[in-house]
């Protein structure tokens, strides 16, 4: 069955979330770039009389630059994770993903216009793919409209990516928090996020910050304050290291 038939199940605190990775959401709607003068003003046209426009409302500008830094320290993120392959389709991945372990995963650019970017997922029934979207800052899997605010939002990709890496390393009291739900709801498969395809081969300081954060006590908190905590602690190394594994506190 291919995975295209699939949502994604995600049981967190013991409670079920439905994910569907093939929907389209509908067009954002943002009521603030439609905000228009109170008192329009009556221009008479002529030949010899010039029209001026409504100067935009400074809040549409704020936004743009917002968005801007973030998707450019977002972008800086993940070309620096080693495994974000850009200008790749969902059957490219397959492709890059059919012969890998399940669990192996990629970030790849989304061939939909209105998402950036699109996780990849080798599953035990095949590789299939998430959208990514973008909203207000923060970046979530797609799913149903419904379920939005049931699912956890992130500051990064790269962020995104690793929560759901230590979700799926699970502990005692919860294990294979990530599933894969057939429309039907009969049926539902584990999905694991392992390990990633590497694409390019990172810098020795880069490995060594992996190393250190994957022999740290994990976390599933979306700020990362435990992970600084836990660097914090290692009082043997100078304060320019601990702020360079604080830097990037992801796993992979």
């Amino acid at each position: 069955m291919s995975p295209v038939d699939f949502q994604l199940l995600n049981r967190l605190c013991d409670s079920e979330v439905h994910m569907a990775g093939d929907s389209v959401p509908p067009p954002l709607h943002r009521p603030w770039l439609l905000d228009k003068p109170k008192d329009k003003p009556t221009v008479k046209q002529c030949e010899d009389t010039a029209v001026s426009l409504p100067t935009p409302p400074e809040r549409i500008i704020y936004y743009c630059e917002r968005d801007f830094r973030i998707q450019e320290e977002n972008l800086n993120n993940i070309c620096g994770c080693g495994w974000y392959y850009a200008n790749t389709t969902s059957e490219m991945a397959k492709d890059m993903l059919r012969k890998s372990e399940v669990g192996t995963f990629i970030l790849r650019d989304s061939v939909d216009p209105r998402f950036l970017y699109s996780l990849s997922i080798k599953t035990p029934r095949g590789a299939t793919s998430i959208r990514i979207t973008y909203t207000k800052g923060k970046f979530q899997l797609d799913c149903l409209e419904k379920l939005k605010n049931h699912l956890p939002k992130f500051d990064s990709t790269v962020a995104l990516v690793d929560h759901y890496v230590r979700a799926s390393k699970g502990d005692s009291k919860r294990k294979n928090v990530n599933r894969f739900l057939e429309s039907s709801g009969k049926k539902d498969m584990p999905v694991l996020l392992t390990k990633p395809r590497v694409k390019i081969v990172p810098s020795l300081q880069h490995l060594c910050r992996q190393t250190v954060n994957r022999s740290l006590p994990n976390s599933v908190e979306h700020d990362y304050s435990f992970h600084n905590r836990q660097v914090d602690k290692l009082v043997m190394l100078p304060n320019g290291l601990r702020t360079f594994l604080k830097s990037y506190p992801y796993l992979n």
